[in-house]
């Protein structure tokens, strides 16, 4: 990156963060917005300790500050956020008051690393300027101007508020942006070791509110909460096994997997199930075929046969869950005439099609929305505040339940084509580019493009990029991508 961009990055995120503090000073007293007010709990007060355990450890050096970046991103308990400034974003429907921080506890560690850890001159980065990165600048640009017009458009203090706090797309891609140009990114073997203690720390957290805190009969986070936890865990056992496969790390992590798939299935989360189930295929035909070619007869039919066995079980096997019984998908009736998607698709009503009537209501807002509001959409933040103003008669705390479509409405259609597009996206081929110009440096956290790739399922029946924790860490891989595409690389991969 060159000192210009850099100085217009740090500018613009500058902006970000003065016009929250100015938009929270002139409407503190609104009962739209909170700072702490009441007693702090204990869950708060030990969720705080973690985090200022982990400032304090990342600040010392910085093989600590990036072993706890995923932790930050990915399992810091969300309950410290509730002490920071915050923002109504229940709509005055809803049975649950609920707010978000304007700032969250990601911002504060991020802000952490790029001042401790940057680099003495912008001028001398040796960050390989490439097209995906230009294209990945390109939209984050799209997502500061949209957020820009919404702000120009609402001029309440609560509007306002709802944006800047829900901008965190906007902010976290300027903070990994200028990350870049810090020496954090490279320390990709603590990287991954933050990504196992992340993991295990998820899993125990999990056990904690599932077992005193939650009577849904799910394995569910209380930071990440029900799909967007399953879907994530999905993913990243998908990626160990991906990488065992490759034999890029150690057999020994295959129990780890072994605990993934138990806690999936305990969360009884079809997507997540259904991300398993694809991987597994695409790994065995994959598998086969390299068998197949190797003419190894012994280990084709070993393989043909465990493959039955597995069809078998999942076409037997009558799940306890109405969730997850796949016979009870039944359409009463498809009639193209219908205004809106429920009276077009009419699902027959039963225990598991009800969460898909639901979705269809989300998407249909959604697209509401988007009719009214094409090119700059509502802004971040609003979806769920001002839903009723597009049709929802939903009264619980909800968001699009599609990631194209949040981003749709929210930063309008272009804008949100061109973000989704590169999370997902930009990962993959920056490892295909590594692969075509033969570059053989590959590390543990190389083949972590599989998680973005993959969520792009996950993101049909569920708004994961609107999960800050999900959307950090799908930037956290875009920029290691970005970062491997760097000539110094070879170099630093040595010297670690």
């Amino acid at each position: 990156m060159t000192f210009i961009l850099n100085i217009i990055l740090t500018t613009v995120l500058s902006i970000v963060y003065i016009g929250t503090l100015i938009v929270f000073s002139l409407n503190s007293k609104s009962q739209k917005f909170y700072f702490l007010e009441g007693e702090i709990t204990w869950v708060e007060a030990a969720s705080s300790i973690i985090f200022f355990i982990s400032i304090f450890l990342g600040n010392k050096n910085i093989k600590w500050y990036s072993l706890f970046l995923v932790f930050n991103v990915l399992a810091q308990p969300v309950a410290v956020n509730n002490l920071l400034p915050s923002v109504l974003i229940s709509s005055p429907n809803d049975y649950k008051t609920v707010y978000f921080p304007l700032v969250t506890t990601i911002d504060l560690y991020l802000i952490l690393g790029i001042f401790k850890y940057r680099k003495k001159s912008f001028s001398k980065n040796n960050f390989k300027n490439s097209s995906y990165y230009n294209i990945f600048l390109f939209s984050v640009g799209l997502i500061c101007v949209s957020v820009l017009v919404n702000i120009l458009s609402y001029h309440t203090g609560y509007d306002m508020g709802l944006i800047l706090s829900n901008s965190y797309h906007l902010r976290y891609s300027l903070l990994f942006l200028i990350l870049l140009n810090t020496e954090v990114l490279y320390q990709k073997k603590n990287i991954f070791y933050g990504i196992i203690g992340s993991i295990i720390f998820l899993l125990f957290e999990a056990t904690i509110y599932s077992v005193f805190f939650s009577d849904s009969g799910r394995f569910i986070s209380g930071s990440l909460r029900n799909n967007t936890f399953a879907n994530i865990l999905a993913c990243l056992c998908c990626f160990f096994c991906f990488s065992i496969t490759r034999k890029k790390i150690s057999n020994r992590y295959f129990l780890l997997i072994l605990v993934l798939i138990f806690g999936i299935i305990l969360t009884k989360t079809r997507s997540a199930i259904f991300i398993l189930i694809l991987y597994g295929f695409f790994e065995f035909c994959f598998q086969l075929f390299i068998l197949i070619k190797r003419k190894r007869v012994g280990k084709i039919i070993t393989m043909i046969i465990c493959f039955f066995i597995f069809i078998s079980v999942l076409v037997f096997f009558e799940p306890k869950s109405e969730r997850l019984k796949l016979t009870d998908f039944k359409i009463e009736r498809i009639d193209l005439s219908g205004k809106t998607l429920n009276t077009i698709l009419v699902l027959e009503d039963n225990d598991f099609n009800a969460s898909l009537k639901l979705r269809l209501d989300h998407f249909q807002t959604s697209l509401n929305m988007i009719k009214q509001n094409q090119v700059f959409g509502i802004g971040p933040g609003r979806w769920n505040a001002y839903k009723s103003d597009f049709g929802s008669k939903d009264r619980n705390i909800m968001d699009s339940h599609n990631d194209l479509l949040a981003f749709s409405s929210q930063y309008g259609l272009i804008p949100g084509v061109f973000f989704v597009s590169c999370i997902y996206l930009t990962p993959l081929f920056c490892f295909r580019k590594r692969l075509k110009e033969k570059t053989n440096i590959f590390n543990k956290v190389s083949y972590l493009f599989l998680i973005n790739l993959l969520m792009i399922f996950a993101g049909i029946t569920n708004a994961g990029l609107f999960k800050h924790q999900i959307v950090a860490f799908l930037i956290l891989i875009l920029v290691l991508g970005l970062k491997e595409l760097n000539p110094k690389l070879e170099v630093m991969e040595k010297l670690g």
